[in-house]
């Protein structure tokens, strides 16, 4: 039990339409309770085994006091804001603030409590949560680069859109100026449940289109006094995304693609920044005038049995 901290989150019935269990939950999961992870970090204080890559003028701080939301110890990730930058100022990771786990992981069940950053409408910064690694090697001899990534993101210029991605190859060539890849997305507008998704052979693309409905909503995403309880089960062949709320735990995402599936461990990774586009709407989006900061109440990892 987390007993230095209160957590902050509204009740099932304040923002869930629907509530209840998912019958494939914790599938092949050691489950363990609050005090029994295998990993788990509170960011107390600056932990061993982590790192950060810091941008001019972002900062990382660990044992942050969200007094705000009422919890004592957090990691807190700005970005920072200038009115003066252009959309296409500063754009993509290469700028981001981050925090990075030293150790890799790998299948398992991943938790985290996430305050998302905030920007104006016309304004974008992506917070980042997700494992990720690129060996560039081509062990599944598709002719691209190997990356394992799993994602959940969120924009803060569309903020009702929750982004789960899975990545499973990755390059750039710098003279072409050109990316190839394969990775599955799903976008889900969380104020209705509806959600686009990468078609079937689209995975070498950004192309999304509407293909589904999820059963309930969140009818206030994101809450800027919330931490959002969110995680997914990694495994061989499937990877699963899941949201909770006072102990309810309902699926985002199952996705049971094998060939999409990441295969390599990876390091547990948040970060913010700035991309020029809106992903949801396709707009130009500015630069954000002004700080914007992601914070984190903690990680968990249990591997698979």
């Amino acid at each position: 039990m987390l007993e230095k901290k209160r957590f902050i989150s509204l009740s099932c019935l304040a923002l869930l339409t629907a509530c209840g269990s998912d019958s494939d939950s914790f599938s092949g999961i050691v489950e363990a309770d609050n005090g029994n992870w295998f990993y788990q970090e509170d960011f107390e204080s600056e932990p061993s085994g982590w790192y950060e890559r810091i941008y001019t003028g972002g900062e990382v701080e660990y044992g942050y006091n969200d007094t705000t939301r009422g919890l004592d110890s957090t990691l807190r990730l700005l970005f920072p804001g200038d009115p003066l930058l252009e959309p296409a100022d500063k754009t993509s990771p290469t700028y981001a603030t981050e925090a990075v786990r030293i150790e890799y992981s790998h299948y398992g069940r991943y938790e985290f409590s996430v305050n998302f950053a905030e920007c104006t409408s016309g304004e974008e910064v992506v917070n980042g949560v997700f494992v990720y690694n690129r060996t560039g090697d081509d062990d599944n001899q598709n002719g691209i680069g190997d990356s394992s990534e799993i994602d959940i993101e969120v924009l803060c210029g569309e903020p009702q859109v929750l982004w789960l991605s899975v990545w499973t190859d990755y390059e750039y060539d710098s003279n072409t100026q050109t990316e190839s890849f394969r990775k599955k997305t799903r976008a889900i507008n969380m104020l209705t449940g509806s959600y686009i998704q990468t078609p079937e052979g689209g995975e070498g693309s950004y192309n999304n289109e509407q293909a589904g409905q999820l059963d309930f909503q969140v009818l206030d995403f994101p809450n800027s006094n919330v931490y959002y309880h969110l995680g997914f089960e990694w495994h061989e062949d499937s990877v699963r995304w899941f949201m909770i709320h006072d102990g309810q735990e309902r699926t985002l995402w199952h996705m049971t693609d094998v060939d999409m599936v990441p295969q390599d461990p990876a390091q547990i990774m948040f970060n913010v920044w700035h991309t020029a586009t809106h992903w949801y709407s396709g707009g130009e989006a500015d630069y954000p005038a002004s700080d914007a900061e992601m914070k984190v109440d903690f990680v968990r990892y249990q591997p698979v049995e």
